[in-house]
């Protein structure tokens, strides 16, 4: 689930930044800008879980991360127009498609019976913390006691 979250925040981060063709090509930062977030959607489409591709065939994971090892390695024959076309063209229905991912796997992302656990846990754990400050607090009160006598 958080990858493909990462997925549309970097998709939303490029198109944010990129207003038009001309400012891609003139701006360096900009470009460079454009391949990092690139490679992070290719990045997240690898870590996605198998579940999640499995009940999303449509999203063509293999294809972006294909390109993700492409901006990466061979970062020097890259063609800054076929990005900029890859980012106006592509993005949209990469965008479309991971939304869907994620709206369908939230609730299937944590099953019922894991919720309840996760809560039990947290629950749990808050107990324990309170406990081992009551038993410091108690340890600090003898420590007080044994060096200057009794409380008063």
């Amino acid at each position: 689930m958080d990858r493909l979250n990462d997925v549309l925040a970097a998709i939303a981060k490029i198109k944010e930044r990129v207003p038009d063709s001309l400012a891609f090509q003139n701006d360096e930062m900009l470009q460079v800008w454009v391949i990092h977030h690139l490679q992070v959607i290719g990045e997240a489409a690898r870590g996605v879980s198998q579940p999640v591709r499995d009940g999303h065939p449509e999203v063509q994971r293999p294809q972006i991360v294909a390109l993700r090892n492409i901006l990466v390695h061979e970062y020097f024959g890259l063609n800054l127009d076929q990005i900029w076309m890859m980012a106006q063209r592509d993005l949209p229905s990469w965008r479309s498609r991971f939304n869907k991912s994620a709206l369908g796997s939230r609730s299937r992302s944590i099953p019922r019976e894991s919720r309840g656990l996760r809560f039990r846990l947290a629950y749990s754990l808050r107990r324990l913390e309170r406990a081992i400050q009551k038993e410091v607090s108690a340890k600090r009160g003898h420590v007080y006691r044994s060096f200057f006598g009794r409380r008063r």
